[in-house]
């Protein structure tokens, strides 16, 4: 059995087997988002097909997200990252595929951040970094534009999910909802642009994610705990300004992809929703197995969420404690889902949370 522990799209092996059981006619899959820190062999933000290198020691099964989990279900090698080394500047070949994801990538530039008093701690790496690294790598394979073009219009392009971390980190830093909440078109607009680009380039099937609630997150629940009743959902406890933030980058996106159809009728796009596959363990936990408090992390270092903002008693270091059974908590470590909610989440994309469903299906 493929295990994961706290990986973002972890687990779409067995929705796939389970909803879509024939063989896959993308002999390329390219996969651009925010991943996550753990696995050693993560497939994430800009993947082509790709591999997200871990900065904490991995668990001992293989960790699995959404595109390692769709290599495995059909029957597909895993690929490593393009970065093999994050001390170097070693990349590897493209070969038959590349995974150009990095843990805490952001949309927007790391300048635009920069300029405005937040510094990521994990990476420096944006959404046009990895798009020049996919960009810089076909050369490898492609022997001219031609066949450029028909590679990338054969693959199956994942973009996202994206812009997580441009929220998180400013939030993290205490600034004002209302500053985070104003990046919003500017992360849009450079997930439309990439989008867009890649068009250019040839794609024909593109998956565009929107993003997971972070309000529900222990995460954020422990750095921006209220005082005030109100701020909070009295159904779910999830801090509501902070899912309204996401549901106004979800619906703009959905805006904007609607009319990227129109503009391109003869591409496939599809909007994953993310958002209300997460929900949906959020608003009846028990239902789906989670028996502990569904906002409280697996892996943390204490407190009322078992979150602590501590670096030092984060998931991963020595502070940090680990539950008995990860599959009866929904979070991992703050952020990040467990395995046994990503396997849900993911198996209810095919279940209506993908959108138009059957442009994706239609190709079994």
């Amino acid at each position: 059995m493929i295990r994961c522990y706290g990986i973002e799209a972890c687990t779409l092996m067995d929705a796939i087997r389970s909803s879509l059981a024939l063989a896959t006619p993308w002999p390329t899959r390219v996969i651009l988002n925010n991943s996550l820190p753990y696995p050693t062999r993560t497939f994430s933000l800009f993947s082509f097909l790709t591999a997200k290198p871990s900065f904490m020691n991995p668990p001992v099964v293989p960790p699995m997200d959404a595109s390692s989990s769709i290599s495995w279900s059909l029957g597909l090698p895993l690929i490593p990252p393009f970065l093999n080394d994050k001390e170097s500047d070693n990349v590897v070949a493209l070969g038959p595929g590349v995974n150009y994801a990095v843990v805490a990538a952001t949309a927007l530039d790391t300048s635009f951040h920069e300029a405005r008093g937040t510094v990521d701690p994990v990476a420096n790496i944006s959404l046009g970094v990895e798009l020049a690294w996919f960009k810089r790598s076909l050369a490898s394979i492609c022997s001219n534009a031609s066949d450029c073009r028909n590679l990338v219009g054969r693959s199956l392009i994942l973009m996202g999910e994206i812009g997580g971390t441009d929220y998180n980190n400013p939030i993290f830093d205490y600034k004002p909802i209302e500053e985070v909440e104003s990046y919003v078109p500017l992360v849009i607009d450079t997930i439309i642009s990439a989008v867009n680009e890649l068009i250019d380039m040839g794609a024909q099937t593109l998956v565009v994610p929107g993003t997971f609630p972070i309000g529900c997150s222990s995460s954020i629940l422990t750095v921006r705990a209220s005082r005030n009743k109100k701020d909070y959902d009295n159904r779910t406890g999830c801090l509501i300004r902070y899912n309204e933030l996401v549901e106004y980058h979800n619906d703009l996106l959905i805006k904007k992809l609607n009319h990227l159809r129109e503009l391109h009728p003869n591409v496939i796009i599809i909007y994953a929703d993310y958002y209300n596959a997460a929900m949906q363990i959020i608003y009846s936990p028990i239902k789906f197995g989670f028996t502990n408090p569904v906002l409280k992390s697996c892996c943390g270092g204490g407190g009322p969420y078992n979150y602590n903002f501590n670096l030092s008693a984060q998931c991963g270091h020595v502070l940090a404690t680990v539950c008995d059974d990860p599959d009866a908590y929904a979070y991992w470590d703050g952020i990040h889902f467990t395995e046994a909610a990503y396997r849900i989440i993911f198996k209810s994309l095919f279940q209506g949370h993908l959108k138009p469903y059957k442009a994706l299906t239609s190709h079994w």
